[in-house]
Order: C-alpha cells, then sequence, then structure tokens
C-alpha cells in the first residue's frame, strides 16, 4: 500500500490540494 501526506500551514490550500489529487487518481483508476 502506498500512502500520500499532504503537510502545510493553516489556510495553505491543503484540502484543495487534496480534493483535486483524488479525483485525478481516481479517474486513473485508483482507489
Amino acid at each position: 500500500m502506498r500512502a500520500i501526506a499532504f503537510v502545510g500551514f493553516k489556510k495553505s490550500g491543503k484540502t484543495a490540494t487534496v480534493e483535486k489529487v483524488a479525483k485525478e487518481l481516481k479517474k486513473r483508476g485508483y482507489r
């Protein structure tokens, strides 16, 4: 199993980035 971690300051856009990455990975067949 592979894991990805997103770390950053508050209000730096982590959640938005994670949502975009998750959407793209799902489109590519990852779960």
